[in-house]
């Protein structure tokens, strides 16, 4: 019988334990993987975590930082190469603001490297440096912090840079440790120094008062002329609008390094608040202030340069004067009309409002001579009185007043019944005939009217009219910056006798010169005639002795002119020129000049310029005798002037002008140095030298013949005056612009550089204050009060009017807001020292939520700040941190949000 009994294979076991203790093996080595891995992941998200938390404390001292030394509304920022040029501009300083007093030398290079003393006073004292650090022995302003090239033990916040050929230092700063978690630095960026490129460009089809505001705002940087790379960044509104960092403009630009070598020179966060940092505060908002007839209580009668309601000095110009040309846009500008401010009175003083009138820039008398036969029964009772029968000729003198007005604004203007009047000619002549002198002495004009010697003041009264012949009061309109001259306003037909000025029973108040109208343009053959040449104040020559008061001559003899300066009795030293116009429906005073010689001798003086190159010589004469067939009048009795052609010879002018570049006996700088926009002048030629007046006298030759000839004033054929460079034709400007006037409401403080600050009357005479920077050569560099030169005060207008209008005032543009004098309510404040303690000195901070400081001047920095959290440092310093932390009390820090992690 067969066995049934199955067998089975042997070592069945020892594969099966083998094959679980594989798998257990597998499994275990597999858990020790994962716990490997576990633990990695788990210290680097703790090295992450911890970096994480170094940058946002970073991050939060940084602000912290901010806030406390550039808080305060009297803090101002910089870069750090302000003080050295080798250093990184990614490094930020903090100074107190300074006002530099006007009354006393100030050193700016010494101010900026002063290490803060007290933090109540603001001095322009060094605070800090806005940059991580050791505050137990932080960097000194003359050291700003920083290593110079990027190194293992060093962190690199903003890498160098490469422009062109050259390298601009970035910032690399020494890490913070914090015991063995790590190491952290920070740096605060100024970004309210560089150009913002976010700013949609101009549309081209803007409107022309729009265009016209932005001569003096322009809406944006024009960031595209840096270079090649930058010339895509003048962008549209859609476009601008998306560009919120330099890489999306790179983006936009189609240039993925085209705007890094230039990351210190541009932004899309600049931005800033209105906040007065030189006395604390807010800045007062102009636009609305000006915007009302009337202005705020806190701004009538305040005083710009003081800006209070005493006056610095004499000159300190009003609020009101900025008010009312800022509301110039407001008024019908074709044509302007002109403007009084209120209660105005031609005498130097701050103006109450702005003064709107066309500039009388030159009033002169032009001198001729002419002979005819002896008029009425002169012509037989003189060769018969004399002895001598061919003595049937008279010479007698032409005199012709010409005044020059000029419009400066950018506008049309419209003036009538402008009269100028000026008296006591200084100026005196002696006649010859033959070589033999008429009298034995010089005689003035006004001796030739009358046959007694009185002492008068001869008035010349001069009124514009449109056109020669044209009734009084015509009104006459003036195109921007054009010059025009007006002549005695005699017809082409008017003869000898429409001329005569003889004073017949010495009748001083039935003298032509006190109501002459005055026509555009001016003919020298015109004038008034005289022929009382040889009155006996000139003590009479036996030359023609028996022919009392009158000049005779033969045909064929030959005269000639003697011309020298001669102070008039009753002038006491001065020759003013009074200017009046019709302002609305009545005749008021625009303007008065006085200019004071005070003697003989300092009128000769001033006349002849002797410390120049070409010092003129008193007396002279005419360059040749003149032959007396050669200016004699045929027929003058019934031929009109017209007819007269070039038989009258002019001989000399007397002026008193504007300084011109060119032609003036001391030239000068206008529109630089001095202002043709004046209508006030006390100048006073014995305290100061006549080159550091705005107008000047002359009495000059004039050689030739002919309305054109070398001396004589020159015009165009539409009557326009050549004047700013120069007062002829080669050497002068036809139209020229001196002051803008606006035609939309102003938008930047530089708008009112055309405000004419400078319109007191007192000297210097500057053509724009705000915005400038160019000091009057007659005050001293070292202070901008200086009473030498004229018996004064003089001033540095410009750096007073930045001074007080940068520092406090700007326009909003905002022109609907109902209450004007809410904006002037804050005062300026002391600086106020923030005592709140905020963070202990542990590495745990307590922050609390507070309102933002009121004192917001640190915004101008913008909120860029450059922040690293570093780990594994070589090194611990627990002492140094508790420092960091130890300074920083007394922050106002609010909580913020996700940190930022570079």
């Amino acid at each position: 019988m067969k066995n049934t009994q199955q067998t089975h294979p042997r070592g069945f076991a020892l594969i099966v334990t083998l094959s679980l203790m594989i798998l257990l093996t597998v499994i275990a080595v597999g858990l020790l993987s994962l716990s490997s891995i576990t633990m990695r992941t788990s210290s680097q998200g703790s090295a992450m975590s911890t970096a994480r938390s170094n940058a946002h404390l970073a991050l939060m001292l940084a602000i912290g930082q901010l806030q406390k030394a550039a808080g305060p509304d009297q803090r101002v920022t910089a870069p750090a190469n302000l003080v050295d040029a080798a250093a990184s501009p990614g490094i930020t300083g903090v100074w107190e603001s300074w006002k530099p007093s006007p009354d006393a030398p100030n050193d700016y290079q010494s101010r900026k490297i002063t290490l803060q003393t007290t933090q109540d006073v603001a001095d322009g004292e060094f605070v800090t440096w806005l940059t991580s650090g050791n505050p137990a022995s932080p960097a000194g302003p003359k050291t700003p912090p920083g290593e110079t090239a990027p190194s293992p033990a060093n962190i690199t916040l903003v890498a160098d840079r490469t422009i062109g050929t050259g390298t601009l230092r970035g910032t690399h700063l020494s890490p913070v440790n914090i015991n063995q978690k790590g190491s952290l630095a920070w740096t605060v960026l100024d970004e309210g120094v560089k150009a913002r490129i976010d700013l949609a460009a101009e549309s081209a089809t803007a409107v022309a008062d729009l265009r016209q505001s932005r001569l003096r705002a322009p809406v944006r940087p024009q960031a595209e002329a840096i270079s090649a790379a930058t010339a895509a960044l003048r962008l549209d509104s859609p476009t601008a609008s998306k560009v919120i960092s330099l890489n999306e403009a790179e983006l936009q630009i189609g240039r993925n390094d085209g705007l890094r070598p230039y990351f210190h020179d541009l932004t899309t966060h600049s931005t800033s608040l209105p906040v007065n940092v030189a006395d604390g505060g807010f800045k007062a908002d102009l636009t609305r202030a000006f915007e009302d007839a009337a202005l705020p209580g806190d701004l009538a009668g305040r005083y710009v340069y003081s800006n209070t309601k005493a006056r610095l000095s004499e000159a300190d110009p009003l609020f009101s004067t900025l008010a009312q040309y800022y509301q110039l846009y407001k008024k019908p500008l074709s044509p302007l009309q002109v403007s009084l401010p209120k209660n105005f009175i031609p005498v130097p003083g701050a103006l109450d409002g702005s003064l709107v009138a066309p500039v009388v820039t030159r009033v002169s008398v032009v001198f001729s001579l002419v002979s005819r036969l002896a008029h009425g029964n002169r012509y037989i009772s003189n060769p018969a009185t004399a002895g001598d029968p061919l003595l049937k000729n008279m010479v007698y003198l032409i005199y012709t007043p010409v005044i020059t007005i000029y419009n400066p604004y950018s506008v049309p203007i419209q003036f009538s019944t402008l009269k100028v009047t000026f008296r006591n000619l200084p100026v005196a002549f002696k006649f010859f005939r033959n070589g033999v002198a008429q009298t034995n002495n010089h005689t003035l004009l006004s001796t030739f009217h009358v046959s007694a010697n009185v002492a008068w003041d001869d008035p010349f009264s001069c009124t514009a009219s449109k056109d020669a012949g044209s009734a009084l009061g015509s009104t006459v309109t003036l195109y921007p910056g054009e010059a025009r001259v007006f002549g005695e306003n005699l017809s082409p037909s008017a003869k000898f006798g429409d001329m005569v000025n003889f004073l017949y029973q010495n009748d001083l108040g039935s003298s032509k010169t006190k109501n002459v109208l005055s026509g555009s343009g001016w003919d020298y053959r015109t004038g008034y005639i005289v022929d009382w040449l040889r009155p006996a104040v000139g003590v009479p020559t036996t030359d023609n002795a028996k022919l009392a008061g009158v000049f005779g001559v033969r045909p064929t003899d030959s005269v000639n002119v003697e011309v020298m300066p001669m102070m008039p009795g009753p002038s006491g030293g001065k020759f003013a020129v009074d200017i009046e116009a019709k302002v609305g429906s009545s005749t008021s005073a625009i303007g008065k000049y006085e200019y004071n010689y005070g003697s003989q001798s300092k009128l000769e003086e001033v006349l002849s310029a002797k410390d120049t190159a070409n010092p003129i010589t008193f007396p002279f004469k005419r360059e040749v005798d003149i032959p007396v067939a050669s200016m004699t009048l045929v027929n003058p009795d019934s031929t009109p002037i017209s007819s007269w052609g070039s038989i009258p010879k002019q001989f000399a002018i007397f002026s008193l002008s504007a300084r011109t570049s060119h032609d003036s006996l001391y030239p000068g700088k206008p529109g630089r140095t001095s202002s043709f926009v004046h209508h006030v002048l006390q100048m006073d030629a014995t305290k100061s030298h006549p080159a550091l007046l705005p107008m000047e006298m002359s009495l000059r030759s004039i050689t030739g013949a002919g309305a054109g000839t070398v001396g004589s004033i020159d015009a165009d054929d539409v009557d326009r005056a050549f004047h700013f460079s120069g007062t002829s034709r080669g050497t002068g400007a036809i139209q020229y612009v001196s002051q803008d006037i606006p035609t939309s409401p102003l938008l930047n403080l530089a708008d009112l550089r055309h405000a004419n600050l400078a319109s007191s009357g007192y000297l210097p005479l500057v053509q724009s204050t705000v915005g400038e920077s160019l000091a009057s050569p007659v005050v001293p560099g070292n202070t901008t009060r200086d009473s030498s030169a004229f018996g004064y005060e003089a001033l540095d207008h410009a750096w007073l009017a930045n001074q007080t209008l940068w520092d406090g005032f700007y326009f909003s543009g905002i022109r609907n807001q109902s209450d004007a004098s809410l904006l002037f309510s804050n005062q300026p404040q002391p600086l106020i020292p923030r005592q709140t303690p905020m963070l202990g000195s542990g590495v745990t901070a307590t922050m609390a939520v507070q309102k933002a400081l009121s004192d917001t001047a640190w915004s101008n920095l913008a909120s860029l700040i450059a922040i690293k959290g570093g780990f594994n440092v070589n090194s611990t310093s627990k002492n140094a941190w508790k420092a960091v932390l130890t300074s920083l009390r007394g922050l106002e820090v609010p909580i913020l949000g996700p940190a930022l992690i570079n």
